[in-house]
């Protein structure tokens, strides 16, 4: 048994620490009172929407934890918000009703996953007492044959005099279901492995008309914790013909990408375009309430956004990096699309871990600058763009 194997086995083995990890995957984040209460309000409406999609994916254990972090955050951190004991919008009245039962649902599910533990426990000591015998026996066998008078001429090996007693088990054949870094993990950020492969986004293709249009998929696996994220192989296409009057003035456009959980993934199946204002190198999105209400009204939650750069390359600016980082603060998997029209580009980003401390530490506005900007975010490799959906545009500038 290597030790990869055994240290796995052993952490099945530890049910306290199990869920012990889950509490503290759902430690809900710092209030801070630059953030208008309502958008915490509305954001915590989202985990909750989300915390049950999971339950309803027989998810468990990602449904405890942001039912926790939901729980914990109107409990513990919305309280010492400034605007608390003056903020009295619907949004408010809505989170206060589903907090007693969100709290009701996390004891029940407290319970049924503390009993799956222990029933992975009890399997989990049988398979390493049983992998101990197995070590013991092809010890004592391997002893044996050392023990053995040498009759084998010189220069011959019988390699079939000895039975190699094989373990039976792997750390590929042992099946551990469950988690080990979640959506929400501490630092809410998505740092990938080193020998994946980016996804490519699909080609701007100023001619064609909206349609399906068939990119390769990739079937490399995801980073391990970390949801794939589908987008529609349209999504770019008909976002960039809802921005093209702003485009041929330059100025930016922006629109909030949203969706669902299907399976195993989230889906992004739809583009909100809020009422907006924009300029060459920026655009500030207005009439949240509007977005908020059709996305509870379609039960869809947010995915990320998606943007333009008219006449610049795709990257994040500063800016840019401040306004994801809110995003991915609530799901690591949020990403930040950049649409470069003029230089036939579109950049799929999300922030590391070292962006996202730098930025949550960060209280300038506006263009500035950031230590080792170019470590702050990366492309995306957790994404596919898939043809075998379509994007629905809602455009609420009209």
């Amino acid at each position: 048994m290597d030790g990869s194997t055994e240290d796995i086995i052993a952490s099945r083995m530890n049910v306290a620490e199990r869920m012990a990890n889950l509490m503290a995957l759902g430690k809900p984040q710092k209030v801070n009172n630059a953030v208008p209460i309502v958008r915490y309000y509305r954001s915590m409406i989202e985990v909750h929407r989300m915390a049950l999609s999971y339950l309803k994916n027989q998810d468990m254990e990602r449904a405890l934890i942001l039912l926790i972090r939901f729980c914990s955050f109107v409990i513990e951190e919305l309280t010492k918000h400034t605007q608390f004991a003056t903020f009295d919008g619907p949004e408010k009245k809505s989170v206060m009703a589903l907090l007693k039962p969100a709290l009701d649902r996390a004891e029940g599910l407290k319970k049924h996953l503390r009993a799956k533990f222990e029933v992975e426990a009890e399997e989990a000591r049988k398979l390493y007492a049983r992998q101990a015998e197995l070590m013991e026996a092809r010890i004592s066998q391997n002893n044996h044959v050392d023990d053995k008078p040498a009759t084998i001429p010189a220069g011959r090996i019988a390699v079939d005099s000895v039975d190699i007693v094989d373990p039976g088990v792997t750390t590929n054949s042992i099946s551990f279901p469950g988690i080990s870094v979640l959506p929400g993990h501490p630092n809410n950020s998505y740092s990938p492995p080193t020998n994946s492969v980016t996804p490519s986004a699909p080609p701007i293709d100023r001619a064609s008309k909206p349609g399906v249009a068939v990119y390769p998929t990739k079937e490399e696996h995801s980073p391990i914790g970390i949801r794939t994220v589908l987008i529609a192989g349209d999504l770019i296409q008909k976002f960039l013909i809802c921005a093209d009057n702003n485009t041929a003035r330059n100025i930016e456009t922006c629109g909030t990408l949203c969706g669902s959980i299907v399976g195993r993934d989230f889906l992004v199946s739809h583009v909100i375009l809020p009422k907006q204002t924009g300029a060459s190198d920026g655009c500030s999105a207005e009439g949240e309430e509007e977005v908020f209400a059709y996305q509870n009204e379609h039960d869809l939650i947010t995915l990320g956004w998606i943007h333009t750069h008219p006449s610049q390359t795709a990257f994040l600016s500063s800016v840019d990096l401040h306004t994801h980082c809110a995003y991915q603060m609530m799901l690591s998997e949020a990403v930040a699309i950049v649409c470069a029209p003029s230089h036939d580009q579109v950049g799929t980003f999300v922030m590391t871990s070292y962006g996202m401390s730098v930025v949550e530490s960060c209280t300038q506005t506006g263009f500035h600058l950031h230590p080792e900007a170019e470590k702050l975010f990366i492309e995306a490799e957790h994404v596919k763009y898939s043809s075998s959906h379509t994007t629905t545009i809602v455009d609420l500038r009209k």
